[in-house]
């Protein structure tokens, strides 16, 4: 058994089972780590509040036969959660499990702390994920103002490829 302390900002969390949680939280040490919480969805959880989307969080993960986040203790973001929860779902679809990268770290936590959330902030992630997203070309008619990136075809687009398109919003992101 191995348990690491770490800090985290909370990316996403879905139901397991009846009482259960899989949490993906991007921590400082360790990447983006998927986490079982036990019993978290009991109203008489201690754990639950602190695992909110969006907060960060100060916690111990257990990595046993499963990795599971046994204590938390958070801080509520500042940042409109109609802004951040888009924000957050991007991270959590564009970055890698388990990499590493203090300076993407660093990025992160000062784009929350700062609420900076537009759509330079998306292309500058992307770029640092080495995306590319200042070389890149629409991926459908090839021009080079490219406005938008597609989520689950990983492809930048402009602005008259994407609305052909008609994409969903939790699809897409304007950079």
């Amino acid at each position: 058994m191995i348990e690491y302390y770490t800090e985290g900002i909370v990316l996403s969390r879905d139901s397991r089972g009846e009482l259960d949680r899989i949490v993906t939280i991007y921590t400082k040490e360790l990447g983006k780590v998927a986490a079982l919480t036990k019993s978290s969805r009991k109203i008489t959880s201690k754990v639950s509040g602190h695992l909110m989307p969006g907060n960060a969080v100060r916690l111990r993960i257990v990595e046993n036969k499963t990795v599971q986040a046994m204590d938390a203790l958070s801080e509520k973001s500042k940042c409109d959660a109609k802004r951040l929860l888009p924000f957050l779902q991007f991270l959590d679809e564009v970055i890698p499990q388990g990499e590493t990268d203090p300076e993407l770290w660093d990025l992160i936590t000062k784009t929350i702390s700062e609420c900076h959330l537009g759509p330079e902030t998306y292309r500058q992630i992307l770029n640092f994920l080495g995306f590319g997203a200042d070389e890149m070309l629409c991926e459908r008619c090839k021009k080079n103002e490219i406005a938008h990136f597609s989520l689950t075809d990983i492809m930048f687009l402009c602005r008259g490829c994407a609305s052909i398109l008609n994409l969903r919003p939790d699809e897409i992101v304007k950079i």
